[in-house]
């Protein structure tokens, strides 16, 4: 009696186990998807000192296509200026992309719009609109070398930006820099090396967020925003630029959602993070923005 209760048990014992890998593997669903609609995807970026206009046209793919996405050849690229044609893009193979040579920096008007128009044979045509925001100049730079550490006690670079922010209207800024390091090679110290890298700002004010910035609470008032960065560790003969970005709430909204995507990109436990687009057909983005600098 007490080995056929064993053998019971050991019936059970393997029907569990077997149960479990059919758990654990899973089972084989045929899904069919629906068919992709491929969609125009631009992407373009104006500012005022370009002289050189470029805009690139993808599109996009299905979730299992192998077709390249990056390039859509014999698009019809214009942009629009208060209504007007301003400029017909030609393709470039150099840059995979549709340009426009100016002759001149871009330099627009404040207040003007510019409507940037796409089309190509077997997509839907897309478009969006920039409205020209005024150039808001810093008042003061201050520079405090590692006068900061973050939370793992690794020192930064602290600078204190000021501005006047223009009352009565909604205003849009993105910050950010670009720093050149020659030294000297260590092998062979005849030879100057060079060696260059954008800066990311980090900031621990409310109003500050993914590199861009509002002045939803400091409308009108002149403002000091706080930004802090790793110092440069190289050495050497060291040139850096901070570019303080007037610009448009779409294209503010955009930079945001790219550079959460960029530091969610290897995080295992972040929610998926959407790219904002303001083309009418949902897909790519269109922005302008006008530039001050200061020396870092």
């Amino acid at each position: 009696m007490k080995n056929i209760k064993l053998g019971f048990i050991a019936i059970a014992i393997i029907t569990l186990f077997a149960s479990c890998e059919d758990m654990f593997r899973g089972s084989i669903l045929e899904v069919e998807l629906p068919p992709h609609e491929s969609q125009l995807a631009p992407y373009a970026f104006f500012k005022d000192t370009d002289s050189v206009l470029t805009v690139m046209v993808g599109k996009s793919v299905g979730i299992l296509d192998t077709i390249n996405p990056d390039v859509v050849y014999g698009a019809t690229v214009e942009l629009y200026r208060n209504g007007s044609l301003a400029h017909t893009f030609t393709f470039v193979d150099s840059v995979k992309g549709y340009q426009v040579d100016l002759g001149q920096p871009f330099n627009p008007t404040v207040g003007d719009e510019y409507e940037l128009k796409v089309s190509a044979p077997g997509f839907t045509p897309t478009s969006a609109i920039q409205i020209i925001p005024s150039t808001v100049l810093i008042d003061t730079l201050e520079y405090d070398a590692q006068g900061s550490v973050n939370q793992f006690g690794d020192p930064l670079d602290v600078y204190k930006l000021t501005f006047t922010d223009p009352a009565g209207i909604s205003n849009y800024y993105e910050i950010t820099g670009y720093v050149v390091v020659k030294y000297r090679n260590f092998f062979d110290t005849t030879i100057i090396q060079e060696y260059s890298y954008s800066v990311d700002f980090e900031s621990r004010d409310p109003n500050f967020e993914n590199g861009t910035l509002s002045d939803v609470n400091f409308d009108g008032q002149r403002y000091t925003l706080r930004l802090e960065t790793y110092p440069n560790f190289w050495g050497g003969d060291v040139t850096g630029t901070l570019y303080f970005r007037s610009t448009t709430p779409e294209y503010a909204t955009f930079i945001s959602s790219l550079n959460n995507y960029w530091r969610a990109k290897d995080n295992p436990f972040s929610e998926p993070v959407l790219l904002y687009s303001n083309m009418s057909g949902g897909l790519g983005a269109f922005g302008i923005f006008v530039t001050d600098t200061k020396a870092l």
